[in-house]
Formats: C-alpha cells, structure tokens, sequence
C-alpha cells in the first residue's frame, strides 16, 4: 500500500508540473502575440484579421447604406462609403427622397473576399434582393418583394484607418 502511495504522490506531482509548464507556456504565448516587436511596432495583421475587418466593415456598410434609404438620410454614408460609391449611393438616397419614398433594404448575402493589398480589397456578393420601396406614410411595401438574385463587386479601400467601400461595379 506504500508503493502505491508514493506511485500516485510522485504521479500527482508530474502531473501537477506538467500543467503548470503548459499554463506558463500559453501566458508566455499570448504575451508574445501583444507585445510590440524589436522595432518597437505591434506585429503586423494576418491576412486573416484584415479579412475580418473588411467583411465587418462591409456587412456595416450595408446597414448603413440601408438606413439612409429608409430615413432618406444621406449624412451617415460618409463613415461607410468614399470615391464614386459615395456618390452613387448619395445620388440614389437623394433620388428616392424626391420621390419621398423610402426603401426597405433586405438581401440575403453570399459573399467572397479578396484581399489584392494592406489597403484594397473586393467583396464579391452574389446576393438575393429582397428590397421594397414602402408608403411613406404607412411604411408599408408598395411592391412586392423582387426576390431576385444580384451580383456585384464592392471595391473596399482603407482610408484613416477605416475600412470603406470606394467602388460598386455593376451598380445601375
């Protein structure tokens, strides 16, 4: 019974510095991947941060884009939109506020990212359409629902630090 005792003490305390080295490792690990470089800089983004930020950016663009179609508001599609997206986008708001017919924007995405640099990247969505102008008034469609598929290539460029669609090609 002694033997078996001191087996598991030994065995407990192995076990017990193998955890502690595997938890000192993973903290070592981590202060690492946060600490700044030999230069001074923080490390640069993997290809898959960048991807992240660019489909986070681009998925906020379309609320965005959304929003002002329904209030007929163009004054947020500056934080989201640049270069001839914006103007695009702005003279389509502009044209459904003379009109003085807001649009539900609803689609179903089915997107792909491309990174081309640190700074551009294409959103390729082949997405379904399901956007209604409504009775300004009621808010309520007055058509149905298109149910169409679209596709479009969304040209998204880094600019200050905030990722922004710049181009919309295929856009009528």
């Amino acid at each position: 019974m002694a033997d078996r005792a001191r087996v598991l003490a030994v065995g407990g305390t192995l076990l017990g510095l193998i955890i502690i080295g595997l938890v000192v490792g993973f903290l070592l690990i981590a202060d690492d991947n946060s600490t700044p470089n030999a230069n001074g800089t923080s490390p640069s983004p993997t290809p898959t941060d960048v991807r992240a930020q660019v489909e986070q950016a681009y998925l906020n663009a379309w609320d965005v884009w959304a929003d002002a179609l329904l209030r007929l508001d163009t004054s947020r599609l500056p934080d989201v939109l640049t270069g001839n997206a914006l103007d695009t986008i702005n003279t389509q708001v502009e044209r459904q506020r003379g009109r003085n017919q807001p649009v539900r924007v609803s689609v179903e995405h089915d997107y792909m990212i491309t990174l081309a640099s640190d700074t551009r990247a294409s959103v390729d969505d082949n997405y379904v359409n399901h956007n209604v102008r409504l009775d300004p008034e009621t808010m309520e469609p007055i058509e149905e629902d298109p149910n169409e598929r679209v596709r479009l290539t969304f040209v998204m460029t880094l600019v200050g630090g905030t990722w922004k669609i710049s181009e919309i090609v295929g856009f009528e």
